[in-house]
């Protein structure tokens, strides 16, 4: 059987419709505008944020307000200057601006300080009736002779308000005022406020003339502390030496022993004349005249005894820990708690700058005029004896040395 073998029709494809045939330049100009697209739209939106940042905003009623235009990040409000121990403060008279005391009396830093004598003592509590608050009033109150022997003035200062603060006031007896500052506005400005809405526990001293004595933070005990380490570097001799014997001894004490440093202040002129007659004779020593030689032996000895007295001398019971048991101590201490709750009238006082019932019960009472006249007495004589004397026997005919030492007899005999 013949097979026949036939050829097969090759697949064809589908006829595609083929676009019209387009100018060179056509097609070119529409390359260069897909190109231009992307670049017009980003201009345009530029364009349109630095618009919408240049209109005028309306505000609520309407207006319109010129916003300006701030880089957000830079706007940060101005802090308050701070300052440290040592520094002196620029505006004394918008500085922490105004606060009220517990009486609801609108006072400032500036007005507390024209009122004290040397200074003032800030000491900042978080919340008035707390327990640690409550501590520290107290601690305040027990130190405040001796606080304010040397001049200072001390005011307690919290954010409280004045009803919370003199509830506060008669329930603890204290003896100063409180201020309300509800702003924060003096706490922040001694650097004692807490982020966001808080006081720190701490003490601030500024003296008359703006320059901060003491700026810390601490405990209750602590902040008493550092102002009573303070009051010996501000005191002078004779308030210094009385503040260190009162915290040893009760006023019946007390007394006794101003006498006793009294006589000596007296006495030393005796001893000072013979040190200067001996001294003189030692001219030439060293190549030295022997007016130099007393100032260098005199001062020799000034520096030894108050580098002794800076180890040995005991400024509290509290801290004479080497030499005494704890008994001893706590019965020191004691004692002068004791004072101070069974004569609490004594340590009560008008908590007013001027009070007229003070005034008229201190020039009242005979036992001022009584020493202001032991006072003058002895000022005048002990000094006008001291100045004048060389000067007396030299135009009597004794020479310098001899002169110093003829000094001697008049105070053994005065």
């Amino acid at each position: 059987m013949v097979v026949e073998l036939r050829k097969r029709k090759a697949h064809q494809q589908p006829a595609v419709e083929q676009p019209a045939p387009k100018k060179k330049a056509s097609s070119q100009k529409l390359n260069k505008s897909a190109k231009a697209a992307p670049a017009k739209t980003k201009k345009a939106a530029d364009d349109s944020d630095k618009a919408a940042a240049e209109q005028p905003a309306k505000s609520a009623n309407g207006t319109t307000d010129k916003v300006e235009d701030v880089n957000v990040k830079d706007a940060v409000p101005a802090q308050p200057k701070t300052y440290s121990e040592g520094d002196v403060v620029d505006d004394l008279e918008t500085f922490g601006g105004e606060v009220q005391t517990h009486e609801s009396e609108t006072t400032t830093l500036k007005d507390l300080l024209d009122a004290s004598k040397k200074a003032v003592v800030l000491f900042t509590y978080p919340k008035a009736s707390t327990p640690g608050c409550t501590t520290q009033v107290c601690l305040f109150r027990d130190a405040l002779d001796e606080i304010k022997a040397p001049g200072l003035s001390v005011y307690g200062l919290s954010a409280d308000s004045p009803k919370a603060n003199t509830t506060f006031h008669t329930k603890k007896e204290l003896t100063y005022p409180l201020l309300c500052d509800q702003k924060r506005t003096l706490i922040k400005a001694i650097g004692l406020a807490k982020v966001p809405n808080g006081t720190a526990r701490g003490v601030f001293v500024i003296d008359k003339e703006g320059k901060i004595l003491l700026s810390r933070s601490g405990g209750p005990a602590a902040t008493v502390d550092a102002v009573k380490a303070l009051l010996e570097t501000i005191a002078g001799l004779l308030p210094g030496a009385i503040l260190i014997i009162s915290k040893w001894h009760l006023p019946g004490e007390t007394r006794t022993r101003i006498a006793i440093l009294y006589t000596s202040a007296d006495t030393r002129g005796a001893f000072s004349g013979l040190l200067a007659y001996a001294i003189a004779k030692m001219d030439g020593v060293a190549g030295l005249h022997g007016r130099r030689l007393i100032f260098i032996l005199e001062g020799i000895m000034s520096v030894f005894v108050a580098s002794v007295c800076f180890f040995l001398l005991c400024d509290s019971p509290a801290l004479s820990g080497s030499w005494l048991d704890a008994d001893k101590i706590r019965y020191l201490e004691f004692r002068q708690v004791t004072r101070r709750s069974t004569n609490a009238r004594e340590f009560k006082e008008s908590n007013k700058h001027f009070s007229k019932a003070i005034f008229k019960d201190i020039f009242g009472n005979y036992k001022i005029y009584l020493l202001i006249f032991a006072n003058w007495s002895n000022a005048l004589s002990n000094y006008a004896m001291k100045i004048t004397m060389p000067t007396i026997l030299t135009s009597m005919g004794y020479t310098s040395a001899h002169a110093q030492l003829m000094t001697i007899p008049p105070y053994a005999i005065y």
